[in-house]
């Protein structure tokens, strides 16, 4: 008589909908991490200024999604910021402010046909932030799938995985 008694379609129902009620606030409880995608600090020729914001662009359009959000500080920058955050200290402070996960900043300097990308990724989710650092050197051809190798590993490191 028991087993009858769960097979009956109003039970399956109440059964299906209490699953689902559950798993769907499980995905509720598991929100997106944000990143503060600080400016970087451009050590190139004038006629290079582009490449900041193409660099910042390229960062931002490969970490977003899969539980990421890139949020961007540009309203609350003073103007020295807004041509690059290369201080700790300071990156912290700008994603305190934007209640941020974590934080990107750092620098890239060109020289001829080379590229020195220095930078860093700070982890705010800890008691103490957590800071690593990437130096590369690369040339113009290895430049944007360098920056595709770093921003896989820093997705590596928000979703908790040591690199």
């Amino acid at each position: 008589m028991t087993v009858n008694r769960l097979l009956k379609p109003r039970n399956a129902f109440l059964v299906v909908t209490a699953l689902f009620l559950f798993f769907f606030s499980l995905h509720v409880l598991a929100a997106n991490k944000t990143i503060a995608l600080l400016p970087l600090k451009l050590y190139a020729d004038p006629g290079k200024a582009y490449l900041g914001r193409g660099i910042k662009t390229m960062l931002a359009s490969r970490l977003s999604g899969e539980g990421l959000d890139i949020i961007t500080a540009d309203s609350i920058l003073s103007e020295t910021d807004k041509q690059g955050v290369t201080s700790e200290q300071r990156a912290e402070e700008i994603a305190g402010l934007l209640k941020a996960n974590y934080a990107i900043f750092g620098s890239v300097t060109v020289l001829g046909t080379g590229y020195s990308l220095d930078l860093s990724f700070m982890d705010l989710t800890k008691d103490k932030p957590v800071v690593t650092k990437v130096s590369e050197a690369v040339t113009e051809d290895q430049l944007i799938p360098k920056l595709s190798d770093i921003v896989y590993d820093f997705r590596a490191l928000a979703a908790g995985v040591d690199i």
